[in-house]
């Protein structure tokens, strides 16, 4: 509870003048360290922007400890800086955490403001778009509502970036002239770099990178009149990112070496930015080990940080490098990361499998250009011994004829077997080589309908791996995939003799048609299944694996989609049982009875010899 400013005056002293007198030193040490309070808040605003993130933290931390002494709407602009300084640091969730908190504490409407763009802004650089652009418009809803200046200006230039990132630099533009105009007025040096910055990029994707490289350049001088480190730092490295896409790199060499002189660790994002930059510089110049090492470490900081657009970008670099030095394994493998990169990047909202089927295009695209490298270089062979041989020219065509037409043959044959296995591809999961959910539904209709034109039963299996986020939070997301992988390989040991038909169909959600076979059959077979995944996965994973398992039979009515739904709600009610059991869907029976097992209980509950 805040300290009150003034206590009761005493009342041993007769008259006004004497109360008078004792309530004014009475007030005078709250009102001195109010005074004092502010005074160092606003050295500390000044501190952030003129000197190093270790000096104005260290003060955080001195008025931290003092925060009592702070009126409710100076506590929130300390934690407002304090937010800041967290995204500076690169620990965006922390931040964006903090600023929601303090924007049901702020007392004004223009302190609102204030952490309405700073949301939008860390919410940009983390990469949550959707957040970012409706806290962006909700400060521009309540923009006309203040006459500051710098504030409205701020806001104007945040809003031209997140156009310029839609595919809309021509209204992006339109805001950065409505900043600068607004910049005349009084606005500072640093928001006037960060309104000619965003207009440079902004004619860079209107007219070309070398427009908005020839911009930046004039109006850099802007950025360093602001004594802002971040903000020169920042601004030199988005010069860098123009002079890179007009492939001018002696105005990437020169950005690069003012960024690394500008730019602090500290300030986590802006730091990786100019090594990606100095990576880039370096494989230009024929540096391509230094630059590929670069990369590599660049994309393990940038998946820690799940800026997933960047990852994707670094890694796309990092394919082609690898491919230039002909390390056609390594291109593939940043390819592969690239493809997740991309979907991780994609908003969640779409179709997954759009997504999935556009970048699996991407990459197959890719790699049929590193082919396509190597056959033009045969091709060049090719042409070159032609014109050696132009002096015996009826016996070069004829050979030359006789030659493309093997190649057309090997081309003609080896297309044929890569659209076979496209097709093969389009119906597997590429990770463990199962049915992928649309086949294996597809499969299991047609199974389903045999079984019934002959009188068999047919029995659906649904497993899941339990808590399988925590086991990728705990051991990283290689050996989830290498738990994936050892489940799909038990199921098909334990299933194959079966004539069973076997799908991943989500996750970590698999899939089993068993024709044929009861339901107690079905369970004999997966108890003998989740008893071995158990037993492997203790040898060849860092941690146990257990599934929980939903079994119904076809009941000749529903179909396939009703013999689904009663193994989904088996599944789901082996889940809300407490996991690692199987749960069997017994409709035609008077009782709905479940089987629990754990690991090292057989399916009558006995222990195991």
């Amino acid at each position: 509870m805040p300290k009150p400013l003034c206590s009761k005056p005493s009342n041993r002293l007769p008259g006004p003048a004497a109360s008078l007198l004792l309530l004014w030193l009475a007030c005078l040490p709250a009102l001195s360290a109010a005074t004092n309070f502010a005074e160092r808040l606003a050295e500390l605003e000044t501190l952030q922007v003129v000197s190093p993130l270790d000096e104005s933290e260290r003060m955080l931390e001195d008025l931290l400890a003092d925060i009592d002494q702070a009126s409710r709407e100076q506590q929130v602009e300390l934690r407002l800086i304090e937010a800041r300084m967290m995204a500076i640091r690169g620990n965006y969730p922390a931040s964006l955490k903090q600023i929601d908190e303090l924007l049901s504490a702020a007392s004004s409407g223009e302190q609102r403001l204030r952490l309405l763009r700073l949301k939008a802004n860390i919410g940009f650089m983390a990469g949550h778009f959707e957040a970012a652009f409706d806290a962006l418009n909700q400060a521009l809803q309540k923009l006309e509502s203040f006459d500051n200046v710098e504030e409205q200006a701020r806001l104007l230039t945040l809003a031209s970036q997140f156009y310029n990132m839609a595919g809309l630099p021509s209204t992006g533009l339109r805001y950065t002239d409505l900043a600068l105009e607004l910049s005349d007025r009084g606005a500072s040096e640093r928001v006037v770099c960060t309104s000619w910055v965003r207009r440079a990029e902004a004619l860079a994707d209107i007219e070309n990178p070398r427009r908005g490289l020839e911009l930046l350049s004039d109006t850099i001088a802007v950025c360093l009149e602001s004594e802002d480190s971040v903000m020169i730092g920042w601004a030199y490295n988005s010069l860098g990112e123009l002079a890179l896409r007009a492939g001018d790199y002696t105005a990437l060499g020169h950005a690069v070496e003012q960024a690394e002189f500008w730019v602090s660790e500290t300030f986590l994002d802006s730091h990786l930015m100019t090594r990606y930059l100095r990576a880039r510089l370096d494989a230009h110049l024929s540096e391509a080990d230094t630059a590929i090492a670069e990369l590599y470490d660049i994309a393990e900081a940038l998946e820690q940080m799940s800026l997933w657009q960047r990852l994707a970008t670094t890694l796309s670099d990092l394919a082609e490098l690898e491919r230039q030095r002909g390390n056609l394994d390594e291109a593939y493998l940043a390819l592969q990361r690239y493809r997740d990169a991309r979907l991780a990047f994609l908003d969640i909202e779409r179709s997954l499998n759009l997504a999935a089927r556009e970048i699996d295009f991407r990459v197959r695209q890719q790699s049929l250009e590193l082919e396509l490298f190597e056959r033009e270089r045969a091709a060049l062979a090719l042409t070159e011994q032609a014109d050696r041989q132009r002096a015996r020219l009826l016996v070069a065509l004829a050979a030359i004829a006789i030659l493309i037409v093997a190649i057309l043959l090997v081309w003609l044959s080896r297309e044929l077997w890569k659209r076979r296995q496209y097709r093969r591809l389009a119906n597997r999961d590429g990770l463990t080589g199962l049915l992928n959910h649309s086949r294996f539904f597809a499969r299991a209709e047609t199974l389903l309908a045999e079984c019934r034109a002959s009188s068999q039963p047919f029995v659906m299996l649904l497993a899941d791996i339990d808590h399988f986020k925590r086991f990728n939070d705990d051991h990283g997301h290689p050996n989830g995939d290498k738990a994936l992988v050892l489940l799909a390989q038990t199921l098909k040991s334990s299933f194959g003799s079966q004539r069973a038909l076997i799908g991943r169909v989500g996750g970590e959600e698999f899939a089993i048609g068993l024709p044929g076979c009861t339901v107690d059959q079905a369970e004999t077979l997966m108890e003998r299944c989740r008893q071995n995944l158990w037993n492997q996965s203790l040898d060849e994973l860092p941690g146990p694996l257990t599934l929980s398992v939903g079994i119904a039979a076809d009941d000749g009515h529903e179909g396939l989609a009703g013999c689904y739904t009663a193994a989904d709600q088996a599944l789901y009610a082996a889940k809300n049982g407490g996991r690692n059991r199987i749960k069997i869907d017994r409709r035609n029976e008077s009782a709905n009875n479940a089987t629990e097992l754990e690991p090292g209980e057989s399916a009558t509950n006995q222990p195991r010899a």
